[in-house]
């Protein structure tokens, strides 16, 4: 019998830490416990699908488009935030991230972190130049 070896991420939709829908909903290979913070994102940059999956302890949902999305639901607020992350995958790297925040400690105000070759904002703090206002 073959011996077979399994990524870090075999258990993939073990995020019943933060997703208390599972039972209701079923599992989601989107939703990360990982907290989002702005280091976490910057880690994403020129990622490959595997290493996103090791760092989001989840696969993330691929759609039609190629993209790879993943929604950060750590409810155990501690200096994380919520929200949705879009990457968008060329030549089976990251070459482009945009992410739509939540900061639950701030009553539901949006922050914004867009990366891509040669143009970089964020409105999280400290992280960089800020985002222009969203039309």
């Amino acid at each position: 019998m073959p011996f077979l070896l399994f990524p870090s991420f075999a258990h993939a939709y073990d995020n019943t830490a933060c997703w208390h829908y599972a039972e209701q909903q079923g599992p989601r290979p989107d939703i990360t416990c990982v907290p989002i913070t702005a280091a976490l994102l910057q880690s994403l940059q020129n990622a490959t699908p595997a290493q996103l999956a090791s760092i989001f302890n989840e696969p993330g949902e691929t759609f039609p488009d190629g993209t790879i999305h993943y929604t950060g639901n750590d409810l155990n607020n501690d200096g994380g935030y919520q929200g949705t992350i879009i990457l968008t995958l060329n030549a089976g790297q990251v070459a482009a991230i945009d992410a739509t925040l939540d900061d639950p400690n701030q009553g539901g105000a949006y922050l914004h972190y867009h990366w891509s070759a040669g143009a970089f904002c964020s409105d999280l703090p400290g992280a960089g130049p800020v985002c222009p206002p969203s039309q």
